[in-house]
């Protein structure tokens, strides 16, 4: 069984991508009820259809591209009972940024699919793991910003792109406030292990605080 998951085969893609269906449909059809911030966001995305202004009206620690998200959603009318379906198309996709960075640079044998595999299944663990969340929504640029610090380590030497993985954290703390603290991480990739040089690591902190000042600058306008 090892060998053929190893074997790289769109086969045993598939089949776990089908087994991953007939898992989410299962647990759909047990009407779980959505958990208590899947109910809050969508309540605060209709709030702001509405009218009423993030951070004056609303009193809500959510970061503002999570809230735009969710505006969205209720602006499309799109129920709650979908959001499950969505959040496993966002951790598939997740999944494949996953197993292309591993890939391309070599991180591991050639197993196959199996990265994506162990990936994806982690997710599944928890009921409340493979919901639409802002940890989840802001995971994306969060893995986009490793794979580019893999790139320039890869390279013993950086470059302008470490603009790049200053922005993807950046937009990654717009979705889910804590991933700020990646910007510590990304700072000790370069220095430790990169030959980053003053002009690079400024490029890296204009980047990761260029999403800031855009989404305020319009939350001040408006």
């Amino acid at each position: 069984m090892f060998q053929f998951l190893k074997s790289g085969s769109l086969l045993s893609l598939f089949l776990f991508l089908g087994i991953l269906v007939f898992y989410i449909l299962i647990n759909q059809n047990l009407h779980l009820f959505p958990f208590s911030w899947e109910l809050r966001y969508f309540l605060l995305g209709q709030k702001i259809n509405e009218g009423f202004i993030l951070y004056q009206d609303i009193s809500e620690n959510i970061a503002p591209a999570s809230a735009l998200i969710y505006t969205f959603l209720n602006l499309f009318s799109i129920p709650l009972n979908l959001l499950p379906y969505l959040a496993s198309v966002l951790i598939c996709l997740q999944g494949l940024i996953f197993q292309r960075t591993i890939q391309r640079y070599d991180l591991l044998p050639n197993f196959g699919y199996i990265p994506f595999m162990i990936f994806v299944s982690s997710f599944f663990i928890s009921f409340e793991l493979w919901r639409l969340s802002p940890a989840l929504l802001g995971l994306t640029f969060i893995l986009l910003a490793w794979s580019e610090i893999i790139r320039q380590q890869r390279g013993l030497t950086a470059n302008d792109r470490v603009f790049l993985i200053g922005m993807y954290i950046g937009l990654g703390s717009l979705f889910f406030f804590s991933y700020a603290f990646f910007i510590i991480w990304g700072f000790y990739a370069l220095i430790a292990f990169t030959g980053v040089n003053i002009r690079q690591v400024l490029l890296f902190f204009v980047g990761s605080i260029l999403p800031f000042i855009l989404i305020f600058s319009w939350l001040n306008y408006t």
